[in-house]
């Protein structure tokens, strides 16, 4: 799989969230088809398998919250919050799929890999209107694009009796 240097990751997630888990970039590609590229954080390289941690996170399996807060968490703060979160502008290791969307949304192409990624921006949800239609903003076609992608798939799954 190519480097991941080039491409402008971005997170959304709520304000309050700490442990960010996911990030995802986009483009438009050329000859037709779109990109997609969404990394999920990779806590291999500070959980040793076998570990303590490793086994109570394996037992529990995911963090468990009410409302907002974790009330169980599967790793501890300082990794899943800092350590292995995709935090903004700190390269981090990640499981990354790397997608080719065709003409008809469906995926022609895709790779499983591990690399590291840097997070350009981290967004919050509240934010993509005014950023996908600001002027001068660099991330503002990507949003759109995403959008329009995540728009066509719901249409898709929807004509398909979802």
């Amino acid at each position: 799989m190519d480097s991941m240097d080039h491409l402008p990751f971005v997170t959304i997630d709520s304000p309050s969230t700490r442990d960010i888990d996911d990030a995802f970039s986009i483009r438009a590609i050329a000859g037709g088809g779109v990109e997609v590229v969404v990394a999920i954080a990779d806590p291999t390289s500070v959980v040793t398998l076998g570990s303590n941690i490793d086994l109570a996170a394996q037992a529990l399996a995911a963090t468990v919250y009410v409302r907002d807060s974790p009330s169980q968490r599967m790793l501890p703060a300082e990794i899943s919050e800092d350590l292995a979160s995709l935090v903004q502008g700190r390269s981090r290791d990640a499981t990354v799929v790397r997608m080719v969307l065709g003409d008809s949304w469906s995926v022609d192409r895709f790779a499983v890999d591990f690399a590291p990624i840097l997070v350009t921006r981290r967004l919050s949800y509240e934010e993509i209107p005014a950023l996908s239609k600001a002027d001068g903003e660099p991330l503002a076609a990507m949003l759109r694009l995403a959008s329009v992608v995540a728009s066509e798939l719901l249409a898709r799954r929807q004509r398909s009796g979802a």
